[in-house]
């Protein structure tokens, strides 16, 4: 079941969406759109009224399997991935384009991400689900071309983060599950990838890892290391001088989420007895940490503005809550209030992005309990919130 969902979902997120992910898609009456919507997946409703500066639709319905992770457009469009047996799909906000499903068969796909290049061609890294003690892992790499798709196949291990850089270039973040857990990068234009050797050994299979590339193409990565005896920390690597070199931000901590601006400055959240702990690395070296002022489990998605701006989405009981830090510290902006007929955990993935303009965009799963034919049913729909335009 851990291809159903992000790497980078919190324990307890990951154990909702598990419930949710073998429920079977369920049949909903045709919606009669409007005009303007004529040309877009027909299970998406019209974006809803703009209320404070933001605006809501759903795009996938209940009973549908599909990750959060999106990647936009230069217009700002966005493009994810639904899932089925044998059935990986992109499904896009932009009227008029529509996708052939991907050519993938087999099991559930354990999703990197997903990232849209200057020319709107879609990129995807995608693997199967292994377990442990599988040495040939592949990470499939597909990107639109002319209406299809063309593919590349590594062999590199199960793929946790994908990013791309201003050039076109990808940059994907893989870990073998053998052995000592080598994690590697995996980096080039989509016809000329290459795997590089391992710049860490994890020792064991934690999943918290994150990956970010910036402008100049450098990647920048944290993970969580477990030791010994039993404890996590937080550790950042980058090739950014022209080799991997690895330093802890943290002693003790877990769930850890990356944001790079374009000049190159990480910034990193994590989970820190209870707390949501930002770290911002210096120029000179070291790291500014500080508390958030959040607390329970990790943000379930963060990005960074070009000017510095940290964004965080953060779950607070039956709330999702995007927050942001500027010069005039965190503003809290609450983006969904789920309903008494929602699950106990009701998010049960997110991810965010900023478009061209700086706007905030949303994608998050909203599990539901519902009642069909008799027995209650937990289902999952998605909803997607932006700023308006």
């Amino acid at each position: 079941m851990d291809g159903l969902v992000s790497p980078r979902l919190s324990l307890s997120l990951l154990a909702a969406a598990m419930v949710v992910g073998g429920c079977e898609p369920i049949s909903f009456p045709k919606q009669e759109l409007p005009l303007e919507l004529e040309d877009v997946d027909e299970r998406m409703t019209p974006w809803g009224v703009c209320e404070g500066g933001w605006q809501t639709r759903t795009v996938l319905p209940l009973g549908t399997k599909a990750n959060p992770d999106f990647g936009l457009d230069a217009d700002g469009h966005a493009y994810f991935l639904e899932y089925g047996d044998d059935l990986v799909r992109v499904v896009t906000t932009r009227p008029g384009r529509r996708f052939e499903k991907v050519p993938w068969m087999g099991m559930y796909p354990w999703i990197g991400g997903v990232r849209v290049d200057a020319q709107g061609e879609v990129h995807l890294a995608v693997s199967p689900q292994f377990q442990d003690g599988s040495a040939s892992v592949p990470t499939y790499f597909f990107h639109s071309s002319q209406g299809g798709w063309l593919s590349e196949r590594l062999v590199s291990g199960w793929v946790h983060d994908f990013d791309m850089d201003a050039q076109g270039g990808l940059h994907a973040l893989t870990v073998m599950p053998v052995g000592n857990y080598p994690m590697r990068h995996i980096q080039g234009p989509p016809e000329a990838l290459v795997t590089e050797e391992p710049f860490v050994v994890l020792q064991n299979r934690d999943r918290m890892h994150s990956l970010r590339v910036d402008d100049k193409g450098h990647a920048h990565v944290v993970y969580q290391f477990t030791g010994l005896p039993r404890t996590s920390s937080i550790q950042y690597a980058t090739n950014a001088s022209g080799s991997w070199v690895t330093e802890q931000i943290a002693p003790e901590g877990n769930f850890p989420l990356i944001a790079v601006t374009p000049s190159g400055t990480p910034h990193v959240v994590w989970n820190g007895g209870g707390d949501v702990w930002l770290g911002v690395r210096r120029a000179e070296g070291g790291w500014d940490v500080s508390q958030t002022g959040l607390s329970g489990a990790s943000p379930g998605a963060m990005t960074v503005s070009d000017s510095g701006e940290v964004h965080l989405l953060h779950e607070s009981g039956k709330n999702l809550d995007h927050w942001v830090r500027s010069e005039r510290g965190w503003e809290k902006t609450t983006l969904s209030v789920a309903g008494e007929d929602t699950f106990a955990v009701p998010f049960s993935a997110s991810h965010l992005e900023l478009d061209a303009r700086g706007r905030v965009h949303a994608i998050y799963g909203l599990v539901m309990e519902v009642e069909l034919n008799g027995e209650n049913r937990v289902l999952k729909r998605f909803d997607y919130t932006r700023q308006c335009p």
